[in-house]
């Protein structure tokens, strides 16, 4: 978590190394579900038995993609105006998320539309933007008909695992576009996953012209929907995190 505050960072960091290698070290079996939070603690931590990595599953079911007919009607319910790409964000409106990025880039690229669902002190309603939307704490049953109507999903936050939206954006067949950081969590998704680099002054700028780049090639974009789908699909069902984890209890249990 890159805090500010130097205190914060410190004992944020003592924690891990002290008490994450305690309680980490004196498990049978540890499961992450980011490589990149994997790879940090394999530095800092003497693991009893090599971590495994099993990312978080998704209902597929539920999360699915929809027809252009069924998109098209998404889209109206939610009142977005006919022929503006639609850009999604859905998480907790706190910096960490890149809220002070997205409020440059919804400033800078007024030819899109932008949907911000979820919660948080940095109401993106402030903002006053004519091309932004908030939908203050969505229920779980109104996600996915936001994730189908989107045409990509953005998030340039830090500090962060792999975060259960990307997944659910990209089985609904949504391209997302996250920080490399964020990225690096799912190494296997490289060739599925849009990523940018988050820091530095000039960070909007380049978020700005990747985004605007993406929705100047719509055919490009629309192509690579199938193709997310299927690999969420591929690695992220619930029945494919289940057989996993039942394969890894069984194996526990062998062992003692």
């Amino acid at each position: 978590m890159p805090y500010r505050n130097p205190l914060l960072r410190a004992v944020h960091a003592a924690a891990n190394r002290l008490l994450g290698a305690w309680v980490l070290g004196g498990a049978d079996q540890v499961v992450f579900e980011s490589e990149s939070v994997r790879a940090y603690f394999a530095q800092r931590v003497r693991f009893r038995s090599p971590p495994l990595l099993i990312e978080n599953g998704v209902d597929t079911q539920v999360f699915r993609p929809c027809s252009a007919a069924e998109r098209r009607e998404r889209r109206e319910q939610l009142g977005i105006p006919a022929g503006k790409p639609l850009l999604l964000f859905i998480g907790r409106f706190v910096e960490k998320k890149g809220m002070n990025v997205l409020r440059e880039l919804a400033g800078n690229i007024r030819g899109a539309h932008w949907l911000f669902a979820g919660w948080g002190p940095m109401d993106p309603a402030a903002w006053a933007l004519a091309n932004v939307t908030v939908r203050l704490r969505p229920g779980h049953e109104e996600l996915p008909a936001l994730y189908q109507a989107a045409d990509l999903l953005v998030l340039p936050s830090v500090g962060e695992g792999f975060p259960l939206s990307v997944q659910e954006a990209m089985a609904c067949g949504t391209p997302a576009l996250i920080g490399e950081d964020t990225a690096a969590g799912c190494p296997q998704g490289a060739d599925a996953l849009l990523s940018e680099r988050v820091g530095g002054t000039d960070t909007a700028e380049r978020w700005a012209a990747r985004i605007q780049a993406l929705l100047a090639a719509p055919g490009e974009l629309e192509a690579l929907r199938p193709r997310v789908a299927a690999f969420a699909r591929t690695h992220w069902s619930w029945e494919r995190c289940g057989e996993r984890y039942a394969a890894l209890l069984q194996a526990c249990a062998a062992r003692q």
